[in-house]
């Protein structure tokens, strides 16, 4: 048996190096497999991990992603966006000024104010491009995400909604001043203005107050549950909100990047699209914001944000349907007559299509 004592080349792509505490650490590199690690194969991994091929030199231009994985650059993600700023860039067009904004009355229910905390950027009656034939509207159906602050001006707490058929930004909040239990009953009421929107809400430190709030005080029936992970599928348990860890988490982070990946989402927010430039990895892999990388993770934890809630109003859109009803169009009286006369002159029966 041989001892390593110093930094030892074993064969290509294959070495060893003891650490201070007399481990010895084994470092395999592609190279040490060319008959399945064919350059072919590499370049397509390349690909799938993000890098670009420079069209001047033909080099390619490997990102952290591959770095990381096939060059063992374990420090590569440090300081790397969290978000594609290609996607980015591509949802710069996209970013509107709201139609409106809307606030709570004295009454709870939402109204129209120059300075409301809610920005709408697409109303919730609002038809999607395409319909399926023979619909003339949908009740469209829609996932709201929240994380909560501590409504003392430390962290915003924010409400995020998307459309479930088109993942479409229809509305956001931020507010640094709401105390948790009024953040439920403007959540009741925004989940209400969108077609009983399904909540999905931080349960950490205040959100159980807010998930009290919605569920004991005002009854609301449509909150998120925690699921119970099987061998196959997920199962609702009855732990109401998000009870895992946040942007750290990949199980809530990873589809939202993968969402942007393919361009599944649209954005319409300007301040959404700026916080999700701001998030990055730290040294340890983990995603943070930008003002908080180097505090320690039980401050990072206080930072609640936009990008949380977009993240949480996905998840909520994954256990949705696209609409919650389809109404039939409603045909008109001359397009039947027309109907009638053409199917006359064809020698056929005309039958008026079931409206049920």
């Amino acid at each position: 048996m041989t001892t390593i004592h110093k930094d030892t080349v074993l064969m290509e792509g294959l070495r060893a190096y003891p650490t201070r505490r007399g481990v010895t650490i084994v470092d395999l590199g592609p190279e040490a497999n060319p008959t399945d690690l064919t350059p072919e194969v590499l370049d397509s991994e390349r690909v799938r991990l993000g890098c670009r091929l420079d069209a001047t030199t033909g080099q390619w231009i490997e990102s952290w992603k591959f770095r990381r994985e096939y060059r063992r650059d374990y420090d590569a993600q440090a300081g790397q966006p969290a978000f594609d700023p290609a996607w980015l860039d591509v949802q710069q067009p996209r970013l509107r000024n709201p139609l409106y904004r809307m606030d709570l009355n004295e009454s709870g229910q939402l109204v129209k104010r120059d300075q409301g905390r809610l920005w709408v950027f697409v109303e919730s009656d609002a038809q999607p491009e395409s319909l399926p034939s023979g619909i003339g509207r949908v009740e469209r159906a829609c996932g709201i995400g929240m994380d909560v602050g501590e409504g003392v001006q430390a962290s915003d707490s924010t409400i995020q909604v998307l459309f479930a058929d088109t993942r479409e930004h229809a509305a956001e909040f931020a507010c640094n001043k709401i105390h948790p239990g009024q953040l439920g009953r403007f959540a009741v009421a925004v989940g209400q203005l969108y077609n009983n929107a399904l909540i999905c809400c931080v349960r950490k430190m205040h959100g159980l107050t807010v998930l009290r709030t919605m569920a004991d005080e005002l009854l609301y029936p449509y909150l998120w549950h925690s699921k119970l992970a099987d061998r196959v599928v997920e199962r609702n348990t009855a732990r109401l909100g998000w009870g895992r860890g946040e942007m750290s988490d990949e199980y809530l982070v990873g589809p939202l990047q993968d969402a942007m990946e393919h361009d599944r989402l649209i954005l319409h927010g300007a301040r959404t699209h700026t916080q999700l430039g701001r998030w990055i990895y730290n040294e340890s892999g983990e995603i943070v914001h930008q003002s908080v990388a180097d505090l320690p993770r039980e401050e990072r934890a206080r930072h609640g944000d936009l990008v949380v809630a977009l993240a949480l109003a996905w998840r909520s859109c994954c256990d949705l349907p696209a609409f919650r009803a389809m109404h039939k169009e409603r045909r008109s009286p001359i397009v039947e007559t027309m109907e009638r006369q053409q199917a006359q002159e064809k020698g056929r029966v005309w039958r008026r299509p079931n409206r049920n």
